[in-house]
């Protein structure tokens, strides 16, 4: 069994880690409320979590470390003011350097390489980040989420897949300024994110765009960049952005077929009506998804209906309980960063619970969970599920079935590590034993 750390400082000062080779264990190096600690010149590779992790701890030195090869690289947590210099973290399969709540801190010239992502703040403000070197990590260079006010200046981020750096999610008042990036997916790609000033960049040869914005409502301040052979182009244009040039250039047409032919402007009017309602609803349609996206409405239970019913004894009646499940939207996975989050198979729990009407027929009792059984569904192929319920024939009672998921954050979600249980489809239906044909869903 592995060793839970290769080193643990638990509330130490001033201690010197130092020329240290550290394997196969759980955290290479781990730092529990430490401060003022000099760790440097340590090789922390094959470790099955952290290479090294340091919670609770400030105001620490990691300098000239290789980190490599393992789960994670290097992760601050809930630690602030820390310098990270001169660091090698290459081949993790998380990230190489990683910070969640964590503030001003100091990430200057460390090396990013072939990880799935390079440096990410998760949650963390007022942080120094200059002069690193980011390039073929499997997502992001950098990644920043929910983090606010962080210097990112004049670092080299080179062929990452997705995108140099990402910033989503609330992020706002970040200054990119004097950064190289070149041969991403994107330069930097921008969701959700507004008041960010991007300055002085040099963004080139990119394969889709140098700047790429999500969504049409991201308001950032981008000026004096340098763009340069990037395939798609130097900005993409929105579908909004594009709507509203379209919309100017038909009102253009149509003031200059005012001049020459009244006839040919009522059939522009009419057909600028037209384009006016189309884009309403296509507005509509980006800002209300329908509810058939939504994850609790993944799975359809369909055919919900009760059968086969014979007596048990004077008062209890068995039924056969039938329904098909149909999994047909690929969006369970709602918290997963990979590039492609989707699945064909996921996996769910059934879950049956009645409530039964008192004698009065009006009132319904609390509900009661029958019957919960684990499950595989296959991406649009319906599974027929029946199950036998003993009931009360004296009583009428309410049937509801409820499909959950598992919902497992995935790095960078600041819950990452954590799960919850989502009701993603959802059917009832009323049985009366004293009718005399089957019950349907409702």
């Amino acid at each position: 069994m592995n060793q839970i750390s290769g080193i643990l400082l638990d509330n130490i000062t001033n201690s010197l880690i130092q020329n240290n080779i550290i394997s196969d264990v759980h955290d290479g190096l781990a730092l529990n409320a430490s401060s003022e600690n000099c760790i440097e010149n340590n090789t922390l590779l094959s470790n099955t979590f952290h290479g090294i992790y340091l919670i609770n701890s400030t105001s620490n030195d990691l300098r000239n470390n290789l980190i490599i090869n393992n789960k994670c690289g290097l992760y601050l947590d809930l630690s602030d003011q820390n310098t990270v210099v001169n660091n090698n973290a290459t081949e993790n399969e998380n990230y190489g350097v990683a910070l969640r709540k964590s503030n001003t801190n100091n990430i200057t010239n460390n090396q990013f390489f072939v990880n799935k992502y390079g440096l990410c703040l998760i949650d963390s403000h007022d942080n120094a980040i200059l002069d690193n070197f980011a390039s073929s990590n499997k997502q992001h260079g950098f990644l920043l989420w929910k983090s606010e006010s962080n210097d990112i200046t004049n670092n080299i981020l080179i062929e990452n897949e997705n995108s140099g750096v990402y910033i989503q999610s609330s992020c706002s008042n970040n200054t990119l300024d004097g950064n190289t990036l070149s041969n991403n997916g994107n330069g930097i790609s921008i969701e959700n994110a507004n008041n960010n000033l991007i300055i002085n960049n040099t963004l080139s040869s990119n394969e889709e765009y140098g700047i790429f914005h999500l969504f049409p409502c991201n308001d950032n301040i981008i000026r004096e960049n340098l763009f340069l052979n990037n395939k798609k182009g130097d900005e993409n244009l929105t579908s909004f952005s594009k709507l509203i040039y379209t919309i100017l250039i038909i009102l253009t047409v149509t003031g200059i077929t005012y001049y020459f032919n009244i006839a040919l402007l009522k059939k522009a009017l009419t057909g600028l009506g037209i384009l006016a309602v189309i884009s309403f609803i296509i507005i509509v349609a980006w800002y209300f998804p329908f509810e058939s996206a939504n994850p609790e409405n993944n799975v359809d239970i369909t055919n919900f209906s009760w059968y086969n019913s014979s007596a048990v004894n004077q008062i209890h009646t068995k039924v056969t309980l039938s329904m098909d499940i149909n999994y047909r939207n690929k969006q369970a996975y709602t918290n997963n960063f990979a590039k492609n989050p989707q699945t064909n198979i996921i996996p769910v729990r059934i879950q049956i619970s009645l409530s039964e009407y008192a004698s009065d027929g009006i009132t319904e009792g609390s509900p009661i969970q029958l019957y919960e059984e684990v499950m595989n569904l296959t991406y649009q192929k319906q599974f027929k599920y029946e199950i036998n319920l003993e009931l009360d024939n004296r009583m009428k009672h309410k049937i509801q079935t409820i499909i959950v998921f598992k919902e497992e954050y995935d790095y960078p979600h600041p819950y990452y590590g954590e799960s919850k249980w989502e009701q993603i489809g959802r059917a009832v239906t009323v049985i009366d034993l004293n009718d005399d044909f089957s019950g349907t869903s409702k």
